[in-house]
C-alpha cells in the first residue's frame, strides 16, 4: 500500500529498499538477478528472529538411505520464497524507495528484515504439518516424514526454500510433491538431481552409491588464488606445518613468524570461511581446517601459507569424492579417537565420525579441542566417546523417527582398550565426570556395542593428528568411502615431494 508522509505513523521504522545484483551460472548459463532488499540495519521493531538452521549432515544421512535402499528423490526450490510468507508482526514497517516520494507498507517477508527469515520458515512449516499432514522429527528440525502406512514414508528435507523430496515409493512421493505445489509456486520438480545446494552428485544405481563432490566450490578458490594451485599437494597439510607453542615459531623465518595485516586477515578469514562449507563433503581437510580456525585471532604469515597449502591439496584432488550407500543394510558405527594433550594450551584433542556402513564415507564428522585438560590418555578418551556416542545415538534416533529400518545397537569403534574395559565394567575409577558414566550405563543397558580397533586401523585418528602421505591417503579412503568405487581412486596418482612452504 502506498502511503504519504502522514499516512506513516510515529514511531514505525522506515527502511530503505537497495538493490541488490547477483550473476550465478545455472544449469550451464549465466542468471544475472537484482532484487529489493530492506536495509535491515535500521530495522528495530521487528518480532521473532530465530530460525531453525538446517544440518548438511541431516542430508547426507537422506542421501545414504536413497543409495543403499535405491530410493528416489526430487529438488523442488520455490519461486521468490520469502515474498510469499506474511508478515507476522503487527509492528509496522515502511520501506522507501530512492526516486518514489511515498512510503510503502510491508505486508510480506521482505528480504533484509531481521524476521523475514522466521515468518518464511512459520509458513513453510504450516504448510507441511497443518496443510499436508507432514509430522517434524523431534532430533531434525528440518526433516519432515508422512507414514501413510508401516511400508510406504515420504520424507521433506528442508534447507530454506530447497526442499529434496524422497521415500519407499516413487508414486507416492510425486502425489506428495504434487499437492505441496498446490501450496507455493516452485520450480519443476528435479529428478534424482545432480547439482544439489552447491553439491555435485553422480548417482550409480548399479552399485547402489551416490558420490558427491564440491568442485565448483574449489573451482572457485583456484580461480581466487590462484598461486595456491601452482604446487601438487599431497597431504591437507604438512606434519611440520602444525606449530602451536610459542617456542615452535621461533625456526621459522621472521618473513613466516610476522603477524598479518588487516586485509591479510581478511583474506585469511575469507579462506577459512569457505574450506569451514567445503570440509562438511570433504571430511580429509577436517583436522587442518581446525588448525586454521585456532589461529583465526592474530594469525599469521606461517598460518596463511597453511590456508594456501589446504588450497592446493583440495585443487589437487578437486575430484575426490564422498560416497554414500553401498550394501542395503543400516548400521550406525562411530570411530572415535583422542590426541591427548596436544591441542592448545595442552588440551586434548577428540575426533569423531559416524558411518551407515562399514565401507561407506561418513554423514558425521568433527574435530574439536575439549574443553577442558584431561589428566591423562584414559580419560581423554572416554570423553571422545562420551560426546561420540551421544552423537550416535543422535543419528539413531533420527533414523528410527524417519522409520528406516536398521540395526538398533548402536557400534562404537577406539583404540584404548583400558578405556573400553571401564566402560564394559570391568574397571574402577576415581573421580570421574558424572556425565562420563553416561557411556557405561548405556553400554549396560544394552543400547551400544563398544569395541577395539588399533589405532593404525581406526580412521578418526586423523581426525586428531597429521599423518605422512600414505596415512592420509588411507584415512581419505575410510572416511571418503572410497573403497566403494570400482577403482582405487590414487592409483595412478605419484606421490611428489611434499614442502610446507613452496607455495
Amino acid at each position: 500500500a502506498l502511503l504519504t508522509d502522514t499516512g506513516v505513523r510515529q514511531g514505525a521504522d522506515v527502511l530503505r529498499m537497495i538493490s541488490v545484483y547477483e550473476e550465478k551460472v545455472k544449469n550451464g548459463e549465466l542468471v544475472r538477478k537484482v532484487r529489493l532488499v530492506a536495509d535491515g540495519r535500521y530495522h528495530r521493531n521487528h518480532g521473532p528472529t530465530y530460525a531453525p538452521t538446517p544440518s548438511r549432515e541431516e542430508l547426507l544421512i537422506l542421501l545414504h538411505i536413497c543409495a543403499a535402499r535405491d530410493w528416489d528423490y526430487w529438488h523442488v526450490d520455490e519461486v521468490r520464497a520469502f515474498l510469499n510468507a506474511p508478515k507476522q508482526t503487527l509492528k509496522k514497517v515502511y520501506a522507501k524507495i530512492s526516486g518514489d516520494g511515498g512510503y510503502w507498507e510491508i505486508v510480506k517477508a521482505v528480504y533484509g528484515l531481521k524476521d523475514a527469515a522466521r515468518d518464511y520458515h512459520d509458513a513453510v512449516e504450516d504448510r507441511l504439518l497443518n496443510k499436508l499432514q507432514f509430522r517434524k522429527l523431534e532430533l531434525c528440525t528440518s526433516v519432515y516424514t508422512k507414514r501413510l502406512n508401516p511400508e510406504n514414508t515420504v520424507l521433506v528435507y528442508d534447507y530454506v526454500d530447497d526442499f529434496i523430496f524422497t521415500g519407499t515409493d516413487s508414486a507416492t512421493v510425486v502425489t506428495e510433491i504434487n499437492e505441496f505445489r498446490k501450496c507455493a509456486t516452485t520450480t519443476e520438480p528435479d529428478l534424482n538431481s545432480e547439482l544439489l545446494l552447491g553439491m555435485e552428485v553422480i548417482r550409480q544405481r548399479d552399485v547402489k552409491i551416490i558420490c558427491i563432490t564440491m568442485r565448483r566450490r574449489i573451482d572457485e578458490l583456484r580461480q581466487k588464488y590462484p598461486n595456491a594451485v601452482i604446487t601438487k599437494r599431497n597431504v591437507s597439510m604438512p606434519r611440520s606445518g602444525y606449530l602451536l607453542r610459542p617456542q615452535d615459531f621461533d625456526s621459522l623465518l621472521p618473513s613466516q613468524n610476522r603477524v598479518l595485516s588487516k586485509k591479510e586477515v581478511e583474506t585469511y578469514m575469507s579462506i577459512v570461511g569457505s574450506l569451514l562449507w567445503i570440509q562438511g563433503v570433504r571430511m580429509d581437510i577436517i583436522f587442518a581446517v581446525l588448525y586454521l580456525t585456532w589461529n583465526a585471532k592474530s594469525p599469521k604469515q606461517h598460518h596463511l601459507d597453511m590456508a594456501y597449502y589446504v588450497i592446493g591439496y583440495l585443487s589437487t584432488t578437486i575430484d575426490m569424492p564422498l560416497v554414500l550407500g553401498g550394501e542395503s543394510t543400516i548400521q550406525v558405527i562411530t570411530y572415535i579417537d583422542a590426541s591427548h594433550g596436544t591441542g592448545p594450551n595442552s588440551r586434548s584433542i577428540t575426533g569423531s565420525l559416524t558411518k551407515l556402513n562399514p565401507q561407506s564415507g561418513a554423514v558425521a564428522a568433527k574435530a574439536s579441542a575439549q574443553s577442558t585438560i584431561k589428566l591423562s590418555s584414559f580419560e581423554s578418551e572416554l570423553d571422545g566417546v562420551t560426546t561420540g556416542l551421544k552423537k550416535s545415538a543422535h543419528i539413531k534416533n533420527a533414523l528410527m523417527e524417519m522409520g528406516v529400518t536398521h540395526n538398533p545397537v548402536a557400534q562404537l569403534k577406539n583404540d584404548n582398550k583400558a578405556m573400553i574395559d571401564f566402560v564394559k565394567g570391568d574397571g574402577i575409577v576415581r573421580h570421574m565426570e558424572l556425565r562420563m558414566w553416561y557411556t557405561r550405563n548405556e553400554y549396560a543397558k544394552g543400547n551400544v556395542n563398544l569395541e577395539y580397533m588399533s589405532g593404525a586401523e581406526i580412521p578418526a585418528d586423523h581426525l586428531t593428528k597429521l599423518g605422512t602421505v600414505e596415512e592420509h591417503r588411507q584415512f581419505a579412503r575410510q572416511i571418503q568411502g572410497l573403497q566403494l568405487l570400482s577403482f582405487d581412486y590414487f592409483a595412478d596418482d605419484k606421490i611428489m615431494p611434499d614442502r610446507a612452504m613452496d607455495i
